[in-house]
């Protein structure tokens, strides 16, 4: 192993040169018994195409998989040593890690630039054999009710995590096959797969479950459009409904929107009855996940759907555009604003507009767009009286200032309902920075300047009458 690396750094740089070495290696491989060249193209092709790095003991639980068998045979498990040998010094193992790898960052590149080359089918034979594994008598109680029987369940199937996971990735990339199909139609095998694909991610901890038991009640529909496989679900889409609910009332639609399966969702807005706005257990439609998760085309495509309701209100109250303005999504905020039906006033459950997140957030791209729509009003109040200026003023963000400012129709004194402006809010900032926003208003325009100075007078002469009450207390003072 060592001696091929030094030979690797030796070679003159450029891909031809590694190509002619890698080429010769090749040609050693398949010069071994039958036996022996086929488990080394095997194995170079999971180590390949595999969508993360695989473990001893998951390679070989991969590699021991006969397809049609209804269980694993022990037995059939290759010895570590042997795999190592037959890739003809390609492979080495991470003595920490325990993960199989290729040898040189170089070997990854030759192999990825020669796949159809040497692993011509590899997607769709790794598919199948992910499938295989996942469709055993073992997984055919369907998903783990305890976290004790999950930990059993890891412990007996070191694959079964990897092949849950990424069966559907690598199925996307190959052919469409019966195999494909046939798993789908299994729903215990169904319920079992698709319980891990939401443990540890963020819709998981959004909805509570984040490290428990997670998805249940997910058809075959369900995982084909969570995996993207349109051209499993153009065969299969009649034998489901398209609207099934799974545990969290999330359905293959949503399921397609949220990992940005654009086919998949072309294909699902054409099924009749489907329902565009079904909420899920956090209030979220379809749309809402496009929008959070900025997948942008399907933003594009879902607004254009008829029947899309844009302006619902998800678990926590927020609107769409409200939404996207408080993140500053230009691009979405755009394609919100030029569908059909959207109410760019409408307030979420705190009160706030989606100008007043976006003035208060400094977003001054999205300022601008929902500004030149003409039909916001920047003078709507939050539930404590505060405008938009008011929070642009508050946080200081000058450029949203003079962007509503430049409008004409913004409330040039804006207090909130106890009667606190901006620069009350900010009491604790120095005073070179409210010269500074002072001065900007006072620039801005003519009408905040005369009011400024007709303040600035009426305090005077309040303050020279509380000198003259002063005086005249201390002359009557014995």
């Amino acid at each position: 192993m060592k001696a091929i690396r030094k030979a690797l750094e030796k070679l003159a740089t450029g891909s031809n040169a590694y190509d002619t070495a890698y080429d010769y290696t090749m040609k050693r491989i398949g010069g071994q018994l039958q036996e022996q060249a086929n488990r080394a193209n095997q194995v170079l092709s999971w180590i390949t195409c595999a969508e993360r790095p695989l473990t001893e003991l998951e390679l070989q639980h991969a590699l021991a998989v006969e397809i049609n068998e209804p269980e694993l045979d022990k037995d059939n498990l290759p010895q570590i040593k042997d795999v190592v040998s037959v890739c003809a010094g390609l492979i080495t193992v991470d003595e920490v890690s325990s993960i199989v790898r290729l040898v040189h960052y170089t070997t990854q590149d030759y192999f990825v630039r020669t796949q159809s080359k040497w692993f011509p089918d590899a997607q769709l034979s790794i598919t199948i054999i992910c499938i295989t594994y996942l469709s055993y008598q073992s997984f055919a109680d369907g998903r783990c009710g305890t976290y004790r029987r999950l930990e059993k369940r890891f412990r007996l199937h070191p694959f079964y995590d990897y092949a849950a996971r990424n069966w559907g990735h690598h199925g996307r990339k190959a052919s469409a096959c019966q195999d494909i199909i046939s798993f789908l139609r299994k729903p215990a095998q169904v319920e079992a797969s698709s319980q891990l694909l939401l443990l540890s991610t963020r819709f998981a901890v959004l909805h509570g479950f984040h490290g428990q038991m997670a998805q249940q009640h997910m058809t075959g529909l369900h995982l084909a459009a969570y995996f993207g496989l349109d051209k499993v679900i153009v065969t299969m889409i009649g034998d489901f409904s398209v609207n099934e609910r799974d545990s969290n009332d999330r359905t293959p639609l949503s399921w397609a929107v949220y990992n940005n399966h654009e086919a998949v969702v072309r294909l699902l807005l054409n099924a009749p009855g489907i329902d565009l706005n079904s909420k899920d257990s956090s209030g979220s439609t379809p749309l809402w996940w496009a929008v959070n998760n900025r997948h942008e085309a399907v933003v594009r495509l879902l607004l254009n759907a008829p029947g899309i309701d844009p302006n619902l209100k998800d678990n926590c109250g927020d609107t769409l555009l409200c939404q996207a303005a408080r993140q500053g999504l230009e691009a979405v905020v755009y394609l919100l604003l030029n569908g059909s039906g959207i109410n760019p006033n409408l307030m979420n459950n705190s009160g706030d507009t989606s100008l007043l997140l976006a003035a208060r957030n400094g977003h001054e791209a999205v300022v601008r767009l929902l500004l030149d729509t003409k039909e916001v009003d920047p003078n709507l109040k939050d539930r404590k009286g505060r405008t938009s200026l008011w929070w642009a003023l508050s946080y200081r963000h000058e450029a949203v200032v003079e962007l509503l400012l430049s409008t004409g129709r913004v409330d040039l004194d804006p207090k909130d309902y106890a009667g606190l402006t901006p620069e009350m809010h900010r009491r604790g900032q120095d005073r070179a920075d409210r010269a500074i926003w002072d001065s900007l208003l006072v620039e801005a325009l003519p009408e905040f300047r005369y009011r400024r100075s007709r303040a600035r007078f009426r305090d005077s002469r309040r303050q020279r009458g509380n000198v003259g009450s002063r005086l005249r207390m201390r002359s009557n003072t014995p």
